[in-house]
């Protein structure tokens, strides 16, 4: 919940993007009494400062084999998208054992980072393993490849 007046339940499957710009406070906890809640909290700084505080949440689906735009920093994103103010993307890939995928850096001057959510990957000769991360930047492409059926969180900043 925050102090705009949202308050939500986010599940599987789930996006949800907050700024507190000029001034949002908010709270996070489970809502179950007997399951684990596992998810990730990402901040990534605005590109300016005092901007109007807002909020999104969206559901969405993954396809096998594809890479998925979640965030941009488009204002008018693509339908399926919510944005942020930064030039920032997030994305997701589920992609299946024994494959290569290439992630193409969206914005000269970003990085990428990384995250297994779950699977086994490499990347530049490095393995990952579930809940391992790499940041890579100075590049404007990353191929990956699966070790076995694998879910890949891609988060796209500014390097500077």
């Amino acid at each position: 919940g925050d102090s705009m007046g949202n308050s939500s339940v986010i599940k599987a499957g789930e996006i949800q993007v907050m700024s507190a710009g000029t001034g949002i406070t908010h709270s996070e906890f489970n809502a179950s009494e007997t399951d684990w809640g596992k998810f990730l909290q990402i901040w990534i700084f605005p590109r300016a400062k005092n901007l109007q505080s807002r909020y999104d949440q969206m559901a969405y689906e993954m396809n096998s084999d594809d890479i998925k735009t979640l965030v941009t920093p488009e204002t008018k994103p693509e339908p399926g998208t919510l944005w942020i103010q930064q030039d920032a993307w997030i994305s997701r890939g589920k992609i299946s054992a024994g494959n290569s995928i290439i992630y193409n850096i969206k914005k000269e001057g970003n990085g990428v980072f990384i995250f297994l959510i779950e699977g086994e990957i490499s990347i530049n000769e490095k393995s990952l393993n579930r809940r391992d991360a790499i940041g890579i930047s100075e590049t404007s492409d990353v191929q990956i490849s699966t070790k076995s059926e694998s879910d890949i969180l891609f988060i796209e900043v500014p390097m500077n």
